[in-house]
């Protein structure tokens, strides 16, 4: 499953994840917050992100995500953000 997400989004051409290692992990009421760091194997590209950021809110404030998530995709990666 981790390397058909990365796949499906375009961060891993070939290859495959071996390993996700949580590196650190924080908790609220609303949601968790984690540093992972990501193995491959010996034929994914040398560009592929190596750690990565997780996120994921709570189900009874989950609106809070779809609005980050929107200002991420629609605002901040816009040339003139």
């Amino acid at each position: 499953m981790k390397t058909e997400k990365l796949q499906k989004n375009g961060y891993l051409s070939d290859g495959r994840v071996t390993d996700v290692e949580i590196v650190e992990a924080k908790e609220s009421s609303i949601l968790t917050l984690a540093s992972l760091s990501v193995t491959y194997s010996d034929d994914a590209p040398i560009f592929v992100p190596r750690h990565l950021f997780l996120k994921v809110y709570e189900e009874k404030v989950w609106l809070y995500g779809v609005k980050e998530l929107a200002f991420y995709n629609e605002i901040a990666s816009s040339k003139d953000f």
